[in-house]
Order: structure tokens, then C-alpha cells, then sequence
């Protein structure tokens, strides 16, 4: 059984040896960068399941259709995929209502050349740029952005869910941290 933490190195969670990590960075399992425009290096029908935790608003808006069509190709018949990543609307309703919640949260991280001011952590949300190697923020998503990029690559039964709640090959991968402003998807190859 192969199921795969795709950008999962930062926040490894390696549960039972039932997954393992593909990551731009070094210890991972498997090494891929989601915004080099390649092949997940992979054969068709060869992986389990994926899960992705803050990890897809790193890729590129032009390769993200790409990286998820990807995912779909090496997954098996069946194999599911679950998905989290901040939600934009939140962010944004934090804004005109609650502006310390940006600040309380501190995630995304605020570059230190950004100013701090609430517009700054808004804008921390949508772009951050790269550091190095790694890729900063590069796409927002809400749940209608999240879903049109999930039908146009393919994957069906998409079930938005939340922090907690999944299928039970995920149980155990979602970080309590994220729960307050994150969206939790799950969709079926």
C-alpha cells in the first residue's frame, strides 16, 4: 500500500508506516517539486491515497489543475485524495469583523519585509513570496474555487468535510492548528 503526504515534510506524520512523504525537501521518501511543471514521479495506478495539508496553495494557479491531474493519474480506481488548505472567506471576514484574529493566529507567516498591519496579514494569505527553495503562498481558495479546480481534474464524490472528520485512512493526519480557518475536502478517482 502506498499512500503519499504530498508536501508533508515540514509536518510529518508517518503514521503506523502506512504513509510516506513527497516533498521538495531533503528525508523525504520521495523528492518533487509541485511547481516544476514534471510528472509526479510515479507510475499510473500506483498510489493509494493522497493527503495534502497546506500544501496546494503553494503551487502555481497555472500548474494546479496540473499537479492535481497528476495525483489523479498515479492514483488507483478508488483512491481518495484530502485536501486542506486556509480559507480565503475566513480570512477575509476576520478582516472586516475581527482584525486581532490575523494577528492571534499568525498563520500564514507574514514576511518580515512585510509591514505589520492587518492588510499585510490579509495579503499574507493570498501571496507570500518564495524563500529560497520553497515556495511561498501563490493561490486563494475558497470552497467554489477549491471544488472547480477538483472537477476540472477529473476526481468525483467530492465531500466537503472538517477538521476530525474524514475516511479512516486519514485518521490521524489533520493538525489541530489549522482546524479554526482551514477547508477540509476529500474527492474519489
Amino acid at each position: 500500500m502506498i499512500n503519499i503526504d504530498l508536501g508533508g515534510m515540514k509536518h510529518s506524520r508517518i503514521i503506523n508506516g502506512k504513509w510516506r512523504v513527497m516533498d521538495i525537501r531533503k528525508g523525504s521518501d520521495y523528492l518533487y517539486n509541485i511547481n516544476s511543471g514534471k510528472s509526479i514521479p510515479l507510475k499510473d495506478n500506483s498510489v493509494d491515497n493522497y493527503f495534502l495539508s497546506m500544501t496546494l496553495e503553494h503551487v502555481e494557479p497555472s500548474l494546479t489543475v496540473f499537479v492535481l491531474k497528476e495525483m489523479r493519474r498515479t492514483l488507483k480506481q478508488g483512491g481518495l485524495i484530502r485536501i486542506i488548505v486556509p480559507d480565503a472567506s475566513i480570512a477575509i471576514n476576520w478582516f472586516v469583523n475581527d482584525k486581532e484574529k490575523l494577528k492571534q493566529h499568525g498563520n500564514p507567516s507574514k514576511p518580515d519585509f512585510y509591514p505589520d498591519t492587518y492588510g499585510s496579514r490579509l495579503f499574507s494569505w493570498f501571496y507570500t513570496p518564495d524563500r529560497g527553495k520553497m515556495s511561498g503562498h501563490k493561490n486563494l481558495f475558497d470552497k467554489e474555487t477549491i471544488n472547480w479546480y477538483i472537477v476540472k481534474s477529473g476526481f468525483n464524490n467530492i465531500r466537503f468535510m472538517e477538521y476530525g472528520k474524514h475516511s479512516p485512512i486519514f485518521k490521524g493526519k489533520d493538525y489541530k492548528r489549522y482546524m479554526e480557518y482551514s477547508i477540509y475536502v476529500e474527492a474519489t478517482k
